[in-house]
């Protein structure tokens, strides 16, 4: 009964699972050609709370660049309340729609000049969609819609914003 007893008080190993490799584009310094360093990069998705791995990117590139939204406790919004995360911009939501059921929804006019807006707010030097994104062909399609023709390089599809 006393083995029984003090089982809680002793260490267990904590639960661990495999993360993805961060993308040659970003490990190899090719971002270098997409986003002065302290420009910011856009990864598509964006990251969020529930699902930050783009963050990573900037650690592994020195934190040289900046990423939008992603993962942020404190004080935001009017009331300065707390918070996790940020607003998502109409760019971002459509992305992560994407991204979580693979229908790109129809783009037009008026998505492009959102797109452009968000970009803008953001200072976005670079928007990176690279290989291991959730239904990849659905988003490259999306950003493609809204920004044009992207160019390949290493493992990842770039535009360069001008």
């Amino acid at each position: 009964m006393v083995v029984v007893a003090l089982l809680p008080i002793f260490p267990a190993p904590l639960p661990t699972t495999d993360r993805s490799a961060v993308p040659e584009f970003i490990s190899a310094g090719h971002w270098r050609d997409c986003v002065q360093p302290g420009g910011v990069l856009v990864p598509v998705p964006l990251p969020t709370p529930p699902e930050p791995e783009a963050m990573r990117w900037a650690t592994t590139a020195d934190v040289s660049f900046g990423l939008p939204e992603g993962f942020f406790i404190g004080p935001y919004g009017e009331n300065r309340g707390p918070s996790m995360g940020t607003y998502k911009q109409p760019t971002s939501a459509l992305l992560a729609e994407v991204a979580k059921t693979g229908v790109v929804p129809p783009i037009g006019e008026t998505e492009r000049q959102r797109a452009r807006q968000d970009l803008s707010f953001w200072r976005a030097s670079c928007v990176v969609l690279a290989d291991g994104a959730p239904y990849p062909d659905s988003l490259r399609a999306a950003v493609e819609a809204l920004l044009g023709p992207a160019e390949r390089v290493a493992d990842a599809w770039t535009w360069k914003i001008r």
